[in-house]
């Protein structure tokens, strides 16, 4: 298929993100620099790294130009879209640096920023000067998990009685991608409560705690990655159950039938398991972020929602503070 317009686009930060977790090679698309040179709605042309040795290695991968600063970037080239690929405690300074050069689109890693207050400027000023801003909470953009989605929105399985999230790395840093998805089945919790502060003395802390919506209640429980890494989700509803599982790879759906050992008694029946398309999220990032600009109205909800996010992130860490 043919797009029908394509426009430039930049890495900036050319980190694991950014460029260097697809360098094993394979089908996988799991960066910025990747999605955007296998997309046909974009072309990349950029990377830009404050470390020089990092721009070596990404020129050396793409023979594209690199820069240390968006300045000598934009006085040589006339850019459309940046992926803003640092580290969480420079989000809100390198978007204000690129709004400067007024793009028309920022892609920004997750979480949103550093607090809250820096999240809602970033969207408030991208919306004022009509630039769009996405953030990259990937499950979402995903076929299989954005079907899955739409199912559990339907009641495919029935009213969702209680869920389990298990992760590991950090509450902002993985565990905010199910708050974000949570969010978009039901907006924000009615109540968040923590469980357990889990390992002390973390960067970004580890903690149990459940999200309430009504009577339905979701644990997030922090596993320690020193043994193994865990990334899924179970949901159990009145009619029937679903399990993101493998990292996100595969979806498992179960309904609900006659127990055919103990009679008068009912049971989950496994229906069928799904394959996820998860190794090429950054693709589907992409993609998304390229229907949002060929349609020129482009949604801030993944923005609003991102902000949304970052504020039960923020509820869970005064919870924290208060057990110190």
């Amino acid at each position: 298929m043919t797009m029908l317009k394509q426009f430039s686009a930049v890495v900036l930060g050319l980190g694991n993100i950014g460029y260097r977790y697809d360098k094993q090679g394979g089908d996988r698309i799991t960066t910025h620099a990747k999605a955007f040179s296998m997309h046909s709605g974009f072309e990349l042309v950029a990377g830009v790294d404050t470390s020089p040795e990092a721009c070596a290695d990404f020129h050396e991968a793409y023979q594209l130009p690199t820069y240390t600063n968006l300045e000598r970037l934009f006085s040589e080239q006339q850019v459309d879209v940046i992926a803003l690929a640092v580290p969480t405690c420079e989000h809100f300074s390198f978007f204000q640096k690129a709004m400067a050069f007024r793009p028309k689109a920022i892609l920004c890693e997750k979480p949103i920023a550093s607090n809250s207050q820096q999240a809602q400027a970033m969207l408030s000023q991208a919306q004022h000067e009509s630039v769009f801003l996405a953030l990259n909470y990937i499950r979402p953009y995903e076929p299989a998990t954005a079907a899955m989605i739409e199912r559990i929105r339907q009641h495919a399985f029935g009213v969702i009685q209680k869920g389990c999230v298990r992760y590991v790395k950090g509450l902002a840093n993985n565990a905010s991608h199910y708050i974000n998805l949570l969010l978009h089945l039901w907006g924000l919790p009615d109540a968040v409560e923590l469980i357990s502060a889990g390992k002390p003395g973390l960067e970004d802390p580890e903690p149990d705690f459940v999200l309430r919506w009504g009577e339905n209640r979701i644990y997030f429980l922090a596993l320690d990655d020193h043994y193994y890494s865990v990334s899924e989700f179970e949901l159990w509803g009145t009619a029937g159950a679903v399990y993101y599982r493998n990292m996100g790879r595969e979806i498992v759906y179960a309904d609900v039938a006659e127990n055919s050992a103990f009679s008068g008694y009912k049971a989950l029946q496994l229906q069928h398991t799904e394959a996820t398309d998860l190794m090429r999220y950054q693709w589907y990032s992409a993609d998304y972020l390229f229907k949002q600009l060929v349609s020129q109205v482009p949604d801030y909800r993944s923005a609003e929602m991102a902000c949304e996010t970052l504020i039960v992130v923020e509820k869970i860490l005064a919870q924290l503070q208060e057990t110190l």
